[in-house]
């Protein structure tokens, strides 16, 4: 399937409250599955807020939206971590649309814009335990790189890296 530009547009910040329903919406049912709370992980994209969204735009993250039918299903966060590297910062589909192709064009679309921008590398930080998703990324040529445990998180993080 390739990207229609019609079909996923870049975000503003007056999309902050659209995107900020995305993000939590897109990372709820993540959340019910790992146990993670409020209490143990605030900065979860489940527990999101419109104020954070805002502060990651006016803070250079370039986030993408997807658009189907009209409707925001999806949407992806890009930032630009070093000149030979990007970051996706989060990827998303809300639950009910997924398997259908839209998480393909979102990373199809990060990948496009990491090129543009002169990047030799693309980044994704998952869940370590959530190997469904560490298959998705390998699939498309993603590698581990790093897996570690942060203060802020309860769960291990594994750094995934695709060569562009």
């Amino acid at each position: 399937m390739r990207i229609k530009d019609s079909d996923i547009r870049k975000a503003t910040i007056s999309d902050a409250s659209m995107l900020n329903f995305l993000v939590r919406q897109c990372f709820s049912d993540v959340a019910r599955r790992f146990g993670i709370t409020m209490e143990t992980a605030p900065g979860h994209p489940s527990n999101s807020t419109v104020e954070t969204v805002q502060k990651s735009i006016s803070n250079g993250i370039f986030f993408f939206i997807k658009i189907d039918r009209g409707i925001p299903v999806g949407y992806m966060g890009l930032e630009r971590t070093s000149e030979s590297m990007c970051s996706i910062v989060h990827l998303g589909v809300l639950p009910g649309r997924r398997r259908r192709g839209f998480g393909t064009e979102l990373l199809e679309k990060a990948i496009m814009e990491s090129k543009k921008a002169g990047a030799n590398c693309i980044v994704s930080t998952i869940l370590t335990d959530d190997t469904a998703l560490r298959q998705w990324h390998e699939n498309f040529g993603f590698f581990e790189i790093e897996t570690r445990s942060e203060k802020y998180f309860p769960l291990n993080l594994t750094d995934l890296q695709l060569s562009l």
